[in-house]
Protein backbone atom coordinates (compact mmCIF):
# COMPACT_ATOMS: atom_id res chain seq x y z
CA UNK A 1 0.00 0.00 0.00
CA UNK A 2 1.79 2.86 -0.95
CA UNK A 3 2.44 5.79 1.71
CA UNK A 4 0.64 9.54 2.30
CA UNK A 5 2.30 12.34 1.14
CA UNK A 6 2.21 14.93 4.24
CA UNK A 7 1.93 18.77 2.53
CA UNK A 8 5.02 20.47 3.83
CA UNK A 9 3.57 23.04 4.96
CA UNK A 10 1.92 20.82 7.93
CA UNK A 11 5.49 20.69 9.23
CA UNK A 12 5.80 24.34 8.86
CA UNK A 13 3.06 25.37 10.26
CA UNK A 14 3.72 22.25 13.28
CA UNK A 15 7.44 23.83 14.03
CA UNK A 16 6.03 27.67 14.87
CA UNK A 17 3.02 26.51 16.78
CA UNK A 18 6.06 24.47 19.14
CA UNK A 19 8.36 27.47 18.97
CA UNK A 20 5.51 29.96 20.00
CA UNK A 21 4.44 28.01 23.11
CA UNK A 22 7.89 27.38 23.95
CA UNK A 23 8.71 31.40 24.02
CA UNK A 24 5.38 31.80 26.10
CA UNK A 25 6.52 29.53 28.39
CA UNK A 26 10.06 31.36 28.46
CA UNK A 27 8.32 34.81 29.00
CA UNK A 28 5.62 33.88 31.71
CA UNK A 29 9.19 32.18 33.62
CA UNK A 30 10.56 36.11 33.70
CA UNK A 31 7.79 37.70 35.77
CA UNK A 32 4.69 36.62 37.34
CA UNK A 33 3.53 40.41 37.37
CA UNK A 34 1.54 41.77 34.90
CA UNK A 35 0.67 45.10 33.07
CA UNK A 36 -2.19 47.33 34.89
CA UNK A 37 -5.36 46.96 32.89
CA UNK A 38 -6.12 50.11 30.59
CA UNK A 39 -9.05 51.67 32.52
CA UNK A 40 -10.24 54.18 33.91
CA UNK A 41 -11.92 54.06 37.34
CA UNK A 42 -15.64 53.92 37.22
CA UNK A 43 -15.49 57.16 39.58
CA UNK A 44 -16.44 60.20 37.32
CA UNK A 45 -13.89 62.43 39.43
CA UNK A 46 -10.85 60.18 38.97
CA UNK A 47 -8.34 61.83 37.34
CA UNK A 48 -7.85 61.29 33.51
CA UNK A 49 -5.06 58.95 31.64
CA UNK A 50 -4.80 62.51 29.86
CA UNK A 51 -4.30 64.14 32.75
CA UNK A 52 -1.83 62.36 34.45
CA UNK A 53 0.59 62.35 31.17
CA UNK A 54 0.29 66.02 30.78
CA UNK A 55 1.33 66.53 34.60
CA UNK A 56 3.19 63.81 34.94
CA UNK A 57 6.69 65.61 35.49
CA UNK A 58 5.41 68.10 37.84
CA UNK A 59 3.81 65.24 39.91
CA UNK A 60 6.96 63.25 40.26
CA UNK A 61 9.08 67.00 40.88
CA UNK A 62 6.72 68.23 43.48
CA UNK A 63 6.33 65.24 45.64
CA UNK A 64 7.49 65.70 48.58
CA UNK A 65 8.06 61.47 48.97
CA UNK A 66 11.63 60.83 46.89
CA UNK A 67 10.41 56.92 44.85
CA UNK A 68 9.72 54.29 47.32
CA UNK A 69 11.48 51.06 44.87
CA UNK A 70 13.66 51.54 41.94
CA UNK A 71 13.39 55.03 39.69
CA UNK A 72 14.09 53.05 36.80
CA UNK A 73 10.79 50.42 37.61
CA UNK A 74 8.54 49.82 34.88
CA UNK A 75 5.55 50.76 36.48
CA UNK A 76 5.78 53.93 38.45
CA UNK A 77 2.79 54.84 40.49
CA UNK A 78 1.29 58.05 41.99
CA UNK A 79 -0.49 57.70 45.82
CA UNK A 80 -2.69 60.24 46.26
CA UNK A 81 -3.45 60.33 50.03
CA UNK A 82 -4.47 61.60 53.72
CA UNK A 83 -2.45 61.06 56.67
CA UNK A 84 -5.88 60.87 58.93
CA UNK A 85 -7.79 59.15 55.79
CA UNK A 86 -8.92 55.63 57.38
CA UNK A 87 -8.83 54.00 53.73
CA UNK A 88 -5.82 55.45 52.72
CA UNK A 89 -4.25 53.71 55.90
CA UNK A 90 -5.57 50.31 54.59
CA UNK A 91 -3.74 50.66 51.10
CA UNK A 92 -0.99 51.92 52.61
CA UNK A 93 0.51 48.45 53.74
CA UNK A 94 -0.07 46.89 50.48
CA UNK A 95 1.66 48.88 48.20
CA UNK A 96 4.62 49.00 50.31
CA UNK A 97 4.34 45.40 49.61
CA UNK A 98 3.89 45.49 46.13
CA UNK A 99 7.32 47.68 46.27
CA UNK A 100 8.98 44.83 48.33
CA UNK A 101 7.40 41.93 45.99
CA UNK A 102 7.85 43.66 42.23
CA UNK A 103 11.64 42.99 42.06
CA UNK A 104 12.53 46.49 40.95
CA UNK A 105 9.46 46.55 38.46
CA UNK A 106 6.98 48.61 40.78
CA UNK A 107 7.88 52.15 42.31
CA UNK A 108 5.77 54.47 44.34
CA UNK A 109 5.61 58.41 44.83
CA UNK A 110 3.59 59.96 47.24
CA UNK A 111 1.31 63.19 46.60
CA UNK A 112 -0.50 65.13 49.45
CA UNK A 113 -4.36 65.29 49.19
CA UNK A 114 -5.00 66.45 53.23
CA UNK A 115 -8.64 67.34 54.22
CA UNK A 116 -8.16 69.97 57.15
CA UNK A 117 -12.18 69.83 57.57
CA UNK A 118 -12.77 65.99 58.05
CA UNK A 119 -9.48 65.71 59.34
CA UNK A 120 -7.76 68.50 61.57
CA UNK A 121 -4.27 66.41 62.22
CA UNK A 122 -4.24 65.69 58.21
CA UNK A 123 -2.05 69.28 57.88
CA UNK A 124 0.07 68.94 60.39
CA UNK A 125 1.20 65.45 59.41
CA UNK A 126 1.37 66.17 55.98
CA UNK A 127 4.15 69.19 57.47
CA UNK A 128 5.60 66.86 59.47
CA UNK A 129 6.35 64.30 57.15
CA UNK A 130 7.89 67.07 54.72
CA UNK A 131 10.36 68.05 57.23
CA UNK A 132 10.65 64.05 57.71
CA UNK A 133 11.60 63.81 53.59
CA UNK A 134 14.75 66.45 53.80
CA UNK A 135 15.81 64.28 56.73
CA UNK A 136 15.81 61.38 54.11
CA UNK A 137 12.90 59.89 56.17
CA UNK A 138 9.75 60.27 54.42
CA UNK A 139 8.82 57.05 54.07
CA UNK A 140 9.35 55.55 57.79
CA UNK A 141 7.34 58.39 58.85
CA UNK A 142 4.32 57.36 56.18
CA UNK A 143 4.39 53.86 57.49
CA UNK A 144 4.68 55.02 61.13
CA UNK A 145 1.20 57.92 60.72
CA UNK A 146 -1.02 54.94 59.09
CA UNK A 147 0.74 52.47 61.14
CA UNK A 148 -0.76 54.63 64.28
CA UNK A 149 -3.44 56.65 62.57
CA UNK A 150 -6.07 55.26 65.06
CA UNK A 151 -4.11 56.40 68.04
CA UNK A 152 -2.64 59.74 66.68
CA UNK A 153 -3.69 63.26 68.29
CA UNK A 154 -2.76 67.11 68.72
CA UNK A 155 -0.66 66.25 71.47
CA UNK A 156 1.03 62.95 70.71
CA UNK A 157 2.39 63.41 67.45
CA UNK A 158 5.29 64.80 67.29
CA UNK A 159 6.35 62.19 70.40
CA UNK A 160 5.28 59.09 67.70
CA UNK A 161 8.31 59.93 65.67
CA UNK A 162 10.95 59.34 68.27
CA UNK A 163 10.29 55.82 67.43
CA UNK A 164 11.64 56.02 64.04
CA UNK A 165 14.76 57.50 65.48
CA UNK A 166 13.45 61.52 64.37
CA UNK A 167 14.45 64.21 66.92
CA UNK A 168 11.53 65.89 67.95
CA UNK A 169 12.80 69.12 69.63
CA UNK A 170 14.68 70.01 66.37
CA UNK A 171 11.05 69.47 64.40
CA UNK A 172 9.00 70.97 66.72
CA UNK A 173 11.24 73.91 66.28
CA UNK A 174 10.77 73.84 62.37
CA UNK A 175 7.53 73.71 63.00
CA UNK A 176 7.54 76.64 65.18
CA UNK A 177 9.60 78.80 62.60
CA UNK A 178 7.28 80.84 60.71
CA UNK A 179 9.70 80.94 57.48
CA UNK A 180 10.14 77.21 57.96
CA UNK A 181 6.35 76.59 58.80
CA UNK A 182 5.40 78.80 55.61
CA UNK A 183 7.52 76.68 53.15
CA UNK A 184 6.21 73.56 54.61
CA UNK A 185 2.41 75.04 53.62
CA UNK A 186 3.48 76.31 50.54
CA UNK A 187 4.60 72.93 49.72
CA UNK A 188 1.68 71.02 50.92
CA UNK A 189 -0.51 73.69 49.06
CA UNK A 190 1.27 73.22 46.08
CA UNK A 191 0.61 69.81 45.88
CA UNK A 192 -2.81 70.24 46.77
CA UNK A 193 -3.25 72.69 43.72
CA UNK A 194 -2.03 70.43 41.36
CA UNK A 195 -4.53 67.80 43.09
CA UNK A 196 -7.60 69.66 41.70
CA UNK A 197 -6.22 70.53 38.30
CA UNK A 198 -6.31 66.93 37.43
CA UNK A 199 -9.47 66.11 39.92
CA UNK A 200 -7.65 64.03 42.25
CA UNK A 201 -10.00 65.04 44.71
CA UNK A 202 -10.57 61.74 46.66
CA UNK A 203 -8.52 59.62 48.69
CA UNK A 204 -7.02 57.21 48.27
CA UNK A 205 -6.57 57.31 44.46
CA UNK A 206 -3.68 55.55 42.71
CA UNK A 207 -2.39 56.45 39.37
CA UNK A 208 -0.04 53.87 37.80
CA UNK A 209 1.99 54.42 35.00
CA UNK A 210 3.55 51.72 32.34
CA UNK A 211 6.97 53.49 31.39
CA UNK A 212 6.83 51.26 28.25
CA UNK A 213 3.68 52.03 26.94
CA UNK A 214 2.74 54.68 28.57
CA UNK A 215 -0.39 53.26 29.41
CA UNK A 216 -2.22 54.43 32.71
CA UNK A 217 -4.36 52.92 35.39
CA UNK A 218 -5.88 55.04 37.69
CA UNK A 219 -8.22 54.49 40.52
CA UNK A 220 -10.03 55.45 43.21
CA UNK A 221 -11.00 54.01 47.38
CA UNK A 222 -9.67 50.83 48.62
CA UNK A 223 -11.37 48.54 46.71
CA UNK A 224 -10.58 49.24 43.29
CA UNK A 225 -6.84 49.90 44.21
CA UNK A 226 -6.48 46.47 46.10
CA UNK A 227 -8.20 44.91 43.30
CA UNK A 228 -5.63 46.80 40.26
CA UNK A 229 -2.72 45.69 42.41
CA UNK A 230 -4.13 42.01 42.47
CA UNK A 231 -4.27 42.20 38.94
CA UNK A 232 -1.08 43.20 38.63
CA UNK A 233 -0.20 40.14 40.75
CA UNK A 234 1.97 42.57 43.49
CA UNK A 235 -0.64 41.38 46.79
CA UNK A 236 -3.01 37.87 46.38
CA UNK A 237 -6.52 37.87 46.13
CA UNK A 238 -6.59 36.74 49.93
CA UNK A 239 -4.81 40.18 50.95
CA UNK A 240 -7.11 42.56 48.48
CA UNK A 241 -10.42 40.71 50.35
CA UNK A 242 -9.25 41.89 53.50
CA UNK A 243 -8.50 44.86 52.20
CA UNK A 244 -12.31 45.24 50.56
CA UNK A 245 -13.70 44.13 54.21
CA UNK A 246 -11.78 47.15 55.61
CA UNK A 247 -9.26 45.19 57.46
CA UNK A 248 -6.17 46.08 57.71
CA UNK A 249 -3.01 43.30 56.56
CA UNK A 250 -1.41 41.70 59.01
Amino acid sequence: MPKTKQNPIFYVLWVGVIGLLVFSVMELGKSSMVAPPVAQSDNQIAPTKAEIIKNWSDLIRTSPSGIRGNPHARFIAVEFADFQCPMCALVSEPLARAVARSKGQFAVYFYHRPFPKEHPLAVKAAEIANIAASKGKFWQTYDLFFEKQESMTKSNLLDLLSGIGMNTPDVKSELQSPVSLAGLDAQIQSNMTLDQEIHASETPTLAVRDMRTDNVAVEVGKNDVALLLEKMHLITPTEAQTIIRGDRLK
